[in-house]
């Protein structure tokens, strides 16, 4: 049976092919630019390497956006809620249950809104926050490596 002459013409036009280099060659060429040749661990390394970074870049950039509108979000929320469901000056001070304004509590010399708790108040907030997500985390690592 005869090819298309189509595929025919893709045959002539397709580049010869070059033979398999000996482990030798191969050997030469990782000397003479060691960082150039990587064999497929390597690449599977540095592809996962590229994954972790990418990862880790995209959630610093998502708890910064996060912690910047944050505090707007919650003093927006807060006042919503206390202008039209309860009047009581209990919910604008309530809003330091968000971190960012936990952390904004906390650092601030003075008060950081008229209804503001004392700095040690964003301190323990901030403090529980870290002790559930240490708890999550390592229930997480249990049931996923352990169990």
């Amino acid at each position: 049976m005869e090819r298309p002459k189509a595929v025919q013409r893709i045959v002539k036009a397709a580049p010869p092919r070059q033979r398999a280099q000996q482990p030798s060659e191969l050997a030469d060429e990782r000397e003479a630019a060691p960082g150039l040749h990587l064999d497929r661990d390597e690449r599977a390394e540095n592809v996962r390497s590229i994954g972790v970074i990418r990862s880790q870049l995209v959630a610093t950039v998502a708890a910064t956006v996060l912690y910047l509108v944050g505090v707007a979000a919650a003093g927006t929320v807060f006042d919503l809620i206390y202008t039209y469901v309860l009047q009581q000056n209990w919910v604008l001070a309530a809003q330091t249950i968000v971190p960012a304004v936990a952390s904004a509590v906390m650092i601030s010399p003075t008060k950081t809104f008229d209804q503001s708790p004392p700095q040690w108040v964003g301190a323990a907030i901030l403090i529980g926050y870290g002790i559930i997500a240490g708890l999550v985390g390592t229930s997480v690592l249990r049931r996923r490596d352990i169990g």
